[in-house]
């Protein structure tokens, strides 16, 4: 999973390094994010599997492509509300082209049953379900307070 991931910073981050004109063609960029969701459905992985590996490398395409800002409060703001515009919408982007690229890879659609062990959540004690929910809303809080939105009065 790393390995593959690691190709996708390579293949969106030497282009436009190498040659900095590319950045003006769409078309290279269009390119680029087909051959991204076809590279990412080869493999054998589950379905939500294959969606983090999706998520995680729409971020890293966030990540390789340069934020304008001025200071560095600046640019954790541009990366931050990017990971929360981009990162859903490059997922769905590349799962076009990854999902059909699995079940052609895999001979079938039965690849794409979920493998990690959702059933471990169902199993969860009152405490451990109210630690979790406590957890999510300190990172939302946390989040929010760092995007300097103002709480309402």
């Amino acid at each position: 999973m790393v390995g593959v991931l690691v190709v996708v910073c390579a293949m969106w981050v030497l282009p436009y390094r190498v040659f900095p004109s590319l950045g003006a063609l769409g078309a290279v960029t269009v390119a680029l994010g087909i051959f991204t969701g076809i590279v990412l459905g080869v493999g054998r992985q589950g379905i939500d599997l294959l969606a983090i590996r999706l998520f995680v490398a729409s971020t890293a395409v966030l990540a390789a492509n340069q934020a304008v800002c001025s200071a560095p409060a600046d640019c954790f703001h541009a990366y931050e509300i990017g990971l929360v515009g981009f990162a859903p919408l490059g997922t769905a982007f590349f799962a076009v082209f990854a999902i059909p690229t699995n079940i052609a890879w895999n001979r079938g659609i039965s690849s794409l049953k979920p493998e990690l062990p959702w059933r471990r959540l169902s199993k969860l004690k009152t405490w451990q379900r109210n630690v979790l929910w406590l957890g999510v809303a300190a990172f939302l809080l946390a989040f929010y307070v760092s995007l300097g939105i103002p709480f309402p009065p």
